[in-house]
């Protein structure tokens, strides 16, 4: 055997005791520090076989790798792993205006030896928060397989190699109507295997935005709020498409809300950039009253409110989905308004196999029976539209409908728990524009009244409620209609005169009557209406009503 001089006293172990080598070496590595070396004479080369040492030194001086795989073909060190606890996310700021925009940044992180198995970063943004834009950056040593995004909840797969990582980017806004001192904690779930990381972070709502003054700076200035814009809106033509438009100074972007209440509860925010106008189209249904509202911003500056525009769109209603929890008299449902008796006077939603109709009874002699959803027409021209039949025809029994009407309040009547209440109220329909149809002995009559005032208990003829006439314009024995049937009335409104159309369904549409006036234009009130005469009992079938604006 030979001996090597230098720094290392080395021996030389022959083949067949090799194993008991690697014993002895298990049992005393704690003791006596270890080399390993290759079979021969020459020096040593870190890659197999078995070299015993006095010195601590000497693994020491191993390259990192060399020393930790040597250790590990041995059974003296872990095997490799992947390791992402080490995973962050930070926003890019610690407040947040209610309205305004947050960045939020999660650095997946794989900091073991090893590859991750299939893995997962999934971040679902906390109520109060909503989805403006997300992409991936900076994939460092790892394979992606998807990214998307879906109702808030932000979801990257893939795998990231031994010191790998990926950024995720997300910009999200804050509620419109967010209360000052509200916190959004914001978690993102990193799972790979069974290894799983949670990293979190909180932004809260605030009032002003907190001014940062950078060191060389001695005196900081609050960023300059941009301007509250000016908001309009184009009246909507006969295809109910309307344009909302703003201006304002000092603005990057404008932020528009449209909301069908005109406190914008639930308004979902519209995100529009540098434009400055937007247009709509809906089409007609039972809510038709939509309100607009804009601001500036201007990076993490954002604006005050504008003053808030109201667009009248088209209305139609079916009668096929009767709304519920609305109090008799509030708005938002069909309900009666005048009534000349409480317990002879009735109108309800009915639904059967065939049809939808709302309908209105009028149960005794000289009744009437108005009802109204409270919802308002367009500005003028408009046109209403309803289909009617008279469930019973009769001498002297009308059915139709009514426009232009006043609304004093936001109930119509306020009181509906008293007869008075009912009887003797100014609330709504005072003054209005009725068209009707009405049965004779053996013709069918066509009316148009203008209203002026409705009183109670102020007819020589004893009518609990009277319906006094400023003009009256009656046609006897008009064509093109029938009590068999349903038909359609017709009214088209313009600012100097109005024209009365009524027809058979399924007909060609008949003028029946054009009059050279056009009062009470800044009321906005439409119903339906079923009156008596000398005889009772007369019932109207109304299967929809609508109302579309008409172009200028």
């Amino acid at each position: 055997m030979k001996e090597n001089s230098g720094k290392h006293s080395m021996r030389r172990v022959p083949a067949m005791i090799l194993a008991a080598g690697f014993l002895i070496l298990l049992v005393v590595l704690v003791s006596t520090p270890v080399l390993f070396a290759q079979d021969g004479d020459q020096d040593p080369d870190p890659g197999s076989g078995v070299l015993i040492t006095d010195s601590v030194e000497d693994l020491d001086a191993l390259p990192p790798e060399v020393r930790q795989r040597l250790l590990k073909e041995n059974g003296l060190a872990a095997a490799d792993s992947y390791e992402i606890g080490d995973s962050t996310k930070s926003a890019s700021s610690s407040y947040v205006m209610a309205g305004g925009e947050i960045t939020f940044t999660i650095v997946a992180r794989n900091t073991g030896d090893a590859d991750t198995p299939a893995m997962s970063v999934v971040d679902t943004l906390p109520a109060g928060l909503t989805h403006v834009s997300s992409e991936v950056k900076n994939l460092v040593s790892g394979s992606p397989t998807s990214f998307s995004e879906s109702n808030n909840v932000v979801t990257w797969e893939g795998f990231l190699a031994a010191g790998g990582s990926v950024e995720i980017v997300i910009v999200a806004q804050a509620d419109a109507n967010a209360a000052v001192g509200t916190e959004y904690s914001n978690t993102a779930v990193i799972t790979a295997g069974d290894k799983t990381a949670e990293p979190s972070v909180t932004v809260t709502v605030v009032d002003e935005l907190p001014v940062i003054l950078l060191p060389m700076v001695t005196y900081g200035e609050k960023p300059k709020t941009p301007d509250i814009p000016s908001i309009q809106s184009t009246r909507p033509n006969s295809q109910n498409q309307w344009t909302v438009s703003w201006a304002g100074a000092g603005a990057i972007s404008f932020e528009l809300q449209e909301s069908l209440s005109p406190g914008f509860e639930n308004a979902a925010p519209m995100i529009v950039g540098p434009e400055a106008s937007k247009s709509f189209a809906h089409p007609p249904t039972p809510y038709n009253t939509f309100y607009y509202r804009v601001r500036s911003k201007s990076g993490e500056s954002v604006g005050n409110w504008s003053t808030t525009v109201k667009v009248i769109g088209g209305f139609r209603d079916e009668f096929s989905d009767e709304p519920s929890n609305v109090p008799e008299g509030d708005p938002g449902k069909w309900s009666l308004r005048r009534r000349s008796h409480l317990d002879e006077v009735n109108a309800w939603y009915e639904t059967t196999q065939d049809y939808s109709a709302y309908i209105v009874e009028v149960g005794d002699r000289w009744d009437l029976g108005l009802a109204s959803s409270l919802a308002e027409s367009p500005e003028i021209p408009y046109a209403i539209e309803l289909s009617v039949k008279s469930v019973q025809p009769g001498w002297q029994k009308g059915l139709g409908l009514v426009f232009a009407g006043d609304r004093q309040g936001v109930r119509c009547p306020q009181d509906t728990g008293t007869t008075l209440g009912w009887y003797d109220h100014d609330d709504c329909f005072n003054e209005f524009y009725e068209l009707m149809l009405v049965e004779g002995a053996d013709k069918k009559n066509l009316q148009v009244q203008r209203i002026h005032e409705v009183c109670w208990d102020c007819s020589p003829g004893g009518i609990p409620v009277h319906r006094k006439v400023a003009k009256n314009w009656y046609i006897e024995k008009i064509s093109g209609v029938s009590w068999d049937d349903y038909n359609i009335l017709r009214v088209e409104v313009y600012a100097d005169h109005i024209d009365f159309y009524a027809y058979r369904s399924g007909g060609n549409p008949k003028l029946q009557l054009t009059i050279d006036e056009s009062y009470y234009q800044g009321n906005h009130m439409f119903g339906v209406i079923s009156t008596t005469q000398e005889y009772s009992n007369s019932v109207g079938r109304y299967r929809y009503y609508e109302v579309m604006p008409l172009d200028n």
